[in-house]
């Protein structure tokens, strides 16, 4: 559940968990990005440049057409009435996803001594070999050391500092992650639905106090 306020604001759905630019162009146009509302006349972004209406504790935003509707235009598509939950389809279990990173995907200053940081949507069991770290300079980081980062996450910590301003690409690999749940019977919902791979380039910044 999402606590979104009852007068203004905005949200977006997106494919992934890489922030979005704060810039209202940049943001709509980004190609992660499948829908966008902003509603009431505060909000300082919409789609079609005509935010939705204002909501209160006692209405809703409810998107015409019997939910259908989407011309991308906020204030066509979406009119105030009385609360009216409803879904399309039956909830089913899906397999893990990987929702962000940090160093994030494209990201340009990531430290010397980064950890990284793969933040999944559920928790998740990784094998052997389940990711690869490769440099333009400092070549593979294989041999890193690997911990769990919380509930949802895991943290890859090379042995050897990164080199400035090399651009590394980073794989997990589809098979060999593995939600920790027993719900497994249906395709496609023990593993990730691919290969997740990203880039990012480290800063030349300050160098680490120590060498890895």
């Amino acid at each position: 559940m999402i606590n979104l306020s009852a007068t203004a604001g905005k949200i977006a759905l997106v494919r992934n968990g890489d922030p979005l630019a704060g810039a209202c162009g940049p943001t709509l146009a980004d190609p992660d990005l499948i829908d966008y509302v902003g509603y009431s006349t505060t909000a300082n972004c919409s789609e079609g440049g005509f935010p939705a209406g204002a909501p209160s504790a006692s209405t809703a935003l409810i998107r015409k057409g019997n939910g259908s509707t989407d011309t991308n235009n906020n204030g066509n598509d979406f009119t105030l009435g009385t609360p009216a939950p409803r879904r399309t389809a039956p909830i089913v279990e899906i397999g893990p996803a990987i929702v962000n990173t940090d160093p994030a995907n494209n990201g340009i200053n990531a430290p010397r001594d980064a950890s990284m940081v793969v933040n999944f949507t559920e928790p998740v069991d990784v094998s052997a070999g389940w990711f690869n770290i490769t440099c333009s300079s400092t070549g593979q980081h294989s041999d890193a050391v690997v911990e769990p980062g919380g509930a949802n996450a895991w943290v890859i910590i090379p042995t050897v500092n990164f080199a400035p301003a090399e651009q590394c690409t980073a794989t997990v690999f589809k098979n060999l992650v593995h939600d920790s749940d027993l719900d497994d019977s249906a395709p496609d919902t023990d593993t990730l639905p691919a290969d997740y791979v990203w880039t990012f380039t480290v800063s030349t910044g300050t160098a680490p106090p120590y060498t890895s």
